[in-house]
């Protein structure tokens, strides 16, 4: 076996003996329960605790270190039936055993006591909690099945965040496109609107502002040639992604399907 800091062999012995002595539905916390979930699938007890109904999870005060995505399915706060438990008994444990004084009867009573209080809290939290809850639901109009179908799409959500389908890379592609091409078509009838009215033409020799203005000119013929070129590829662009994805007319901002992809394109961008 690879030699790390925490051998997968100790923690697995510790779930082989949870499946023997707590049987069904046990909730086991390890600070890297998340990871360790697939160790325990991918071992010999993986039958066992799949059919058990038991599951892994990851202790108050290493979750908060995990990412959002990872405490969404595997953080005490999500979990039902976690109660208001930290999973953090065992270093209570080893802390008062590193303690000089050996243990005696104060510490079993200060245990107890510590037991006796979270009973109580429990039943506080049930009792008052419930109420406020209940009141919150009827103002809100909402029910039970809200509440946790609301904690469905945000496991979703946050597992799909900053990931994004062919679909949406090609039509966000091709919306850009468009914006683009609009754009550039803008500033090129700009340059055309820069054509005086009275427009005459005149010969190079007659053309004094030509050889005293030649940079600015210049410029000018250069800015307009630019943007001639880039209208054509946007232009090529977009008519070969059209060919591709069978768009049969261009969408214009007014189109349903490039309105829909533009509030895509906020979200994504938020």
């Amino acid at each position: 076996m690879v030699r790390s800091g925490q051998l997968a062999k100790y923690p697995l012995a510790i779930i082989s003996k949870v499946l023997k002595l707590l049987s069904e539905c046990s909730l086991t916390a390890y600070n890297i329960g998340c990871g360790f979930a697939s160790t325990i699938h991918a071992s010999s007890l993986g039958k066992a605790f799949k059919q058990q109904g038991c599951h892994i999870c990851v202790d108050a005060f290493h979750g908060y270190a995990h990412n959002y995505a990872c405490q969404t399915k595997n953080h005490l706060n999500g979990i039902q039936g976690a109660g208001i438990k930290d999973f953090g008994a065992i270093e209570h444990f080893f802390s008062a055993s590193n303690a000089l004084t050996p243990w005696d009867d104060d510490k079993h009573l200060n245990l107890t006591m510590m037991i006796y209080h979270n009973y109580k809290q429990s039943i506080n939290i049930i009792v008052l909690k419930s109420l406020v809850l209940n009141g919150a639901k009827a103002s809100l109009g909402i029910q039970d099945g809200n509440l946790e179908a609301w904690h469905q799409e945000e496991i979703e959500y946050i597992a799909c965040l900053g990931k994004e389908t062919k679909w949406d890379i090609h039509t966000m592609t091709y919306v850009e496109l468009l914006q683009k091409l609009r754009d550039t078509h803008d500033t090129f009838l700009q340059f055309i609107s820069m054509v005086p009215s009275d427009y005459q033409f005149l010969p190079p020799s007659q053309d004094i502002s030509y050889s005293t203005n030649v940079s600015a000119t210049r410029k000018l013929e250069t800015h307009h040639r630019y943007h001639a070129e880039c209208l054509d590829t946007l232009q090529h662009e977009v008519v070969a992604l059209e060919v591709k994805m069978g768009v049969a007319h261009q969408w214009q901002p007014t189109s349903p399907e490039y309105q829909e992809t533009m509030k895509y394109m906020a979200m994504h961008t938020y």
